[in-house]
């Protein structure tokens, strides 16, 4: 399972920042939410505890690249419950 966790801890750890950001950074603002010139994009901007002291981290992962992470990881884990559940 710790080679799973290695395998997608970049995925899930840009989740967690663009999810954190949104839900508890008090600098983003309606004007940070684009489209996108080419496709669709998501934006933040990340605040490490909300600390003006700290540097923040402009955040913008394509969606299409969001989605491709997303898809492996589910297809990743069907495998994994699917061994778990087959009786050998």
């Amino acid at each position: 399972m710790e080679e799973f966790k290695t395998k997608h801890l970049f995925f899930f750890d840009l989740i967690n920042e663009i999810s954190n950001t949104y839900k508890h950074s008090f600098i983003n603002s309606e004007c940070l939410n684009h489209i996108g010139i080419d496709e669709p994009l998501t934006f933040s901007l990340s605040l490490k505890y909300n600390n003006l002291n700290n540097v923040p981290n402009f955040v913008y992962p394509k969606l299409s690249d969001l989605l491709d992470y997303f898809d492996n990881l589910l297809v990743e884990i069907k495998e994994i419950l699917i061994k778990l559940t087959t009786p050998s």
